[in-house]
C-alpha cells in the first residue's frame, strides 16, 4: 500500500490519477479603493455587521474567528481580542490580537446576546460596492498594506494567525507577540486605512 502497488494488479492505480494541481480559487486582495468605497457602506451596516468588518480590515481576522467571539473574549480596557482554543482555526490561530479605538468604541455598545452577522450578509453587503469583494479580502489587503508599510513579515503572520515561517525556532519557543508589539508594528497601517475610511 506505501508503494501504491496493490496486490493483484499488473498495473499502479495510482498511475490513473491526475495530479496536476487544478486552478486554485482566487481571492480577491482588497485595494485603497475598495477600502475608500467602503467608508460609503459603513454608516449603513447594523453594529452586528459593522464591528465584524471593522475587525477584519484592521485586524485581518477570519470572519469565523469574530464570529465565535463572546464578550469576555474582549478586553475593552487593553484594547485587546482573544481568539481562544477551540475557537481558532488550529493551534497557530491562538493569538491575542491588538484593537483600534476605532473598533473599541462601537464594541462597548454591542449586545453580545443577539450574535453577530452571518458571513453571506456580511458579503452580500460588501458585493453592493464590488462584486469580487468578501471579507476574506480584508486579510489580503492588510497583508499588503503591512508590506508596503515595511511592516515586519512575522508581525503580519503573527496577526494572521499563521505558523511563523521565519524560523524553525519561533514556533517552538515562546508564546507569541505581546499585542502591544502588535500594535506598534501595525499602527503605521491603521492610520492609512483611518485616512482612506475618513474615520
Amino acid at each position: 500500500m506505501k508503494s501504491g502497488l496493490l496486490r493483484g494488479l499488473t498495473m499502479n492505480p495510482f498511475d490513473a490519477a491526475d495530479y496536476s494541481a487544478g486552478e486554485a480559487n482566487h481571492i480577491y486582495t482588497a485595494i485603497e479603493r475598495d477600502y475608500r468605497d467602503l467608508s460609503l457602506l459603513l454608516p449603513k451596516l447594523l453594529n452586528r455587521q459593522l464591528i465584524p468588518v471593522l475587525i477584519q480590515v484592521y485586524c485581518c481576522t477570519r470572519i469565523s474567528e469574530v464570529r465565535n467571539r463572546r464578550r469576555e473574549d474582549f478586553d475593552l480596557e487593553l484594547g485587546t481580542m482573544q481568539v481562544a482554543v477551540g475557537t481558532a482555526k488550529n493551534k497557530s490561530s491562538v493569538r491575542t490580537i491588538p484593537l483600534p479605538p476605532k473598533v473599541l468604541e462601537p464594541l462597548k455598545q454591542f449586545p453580545f446576546e443577539k450574535g453577530w452577522g452571518t458571513a453571506s450578509q456580511i458579503n452580500i453587503r460588501l458585493k453592493s460596492i464590488n462584486p469580487e469583494l468578501t471579507t476574506h479580502s480584508f486579510r489580503h489587503g492588510l497583508t499588503d498594506l503591512g508590506r508596503s508599510n515595511q511592516v515586519d513579515p512575522a508581525h503580519i503572520e503573527a496577526l494572521l494567525g499563521h505558523r511563523l515561517s521565519i524560523s524553525q525556532m519561533s514556533n517552538v519557543y515562546g508564546q507569541g507577540y505581546d499585542p502591544e508589539v502588535l500594535r506598534k508594528a501595525i499602527s503605521s497601517t491603521w492610520k492609512k486605512i483611518d485616512s482612506w475610511l475618513h474615520i
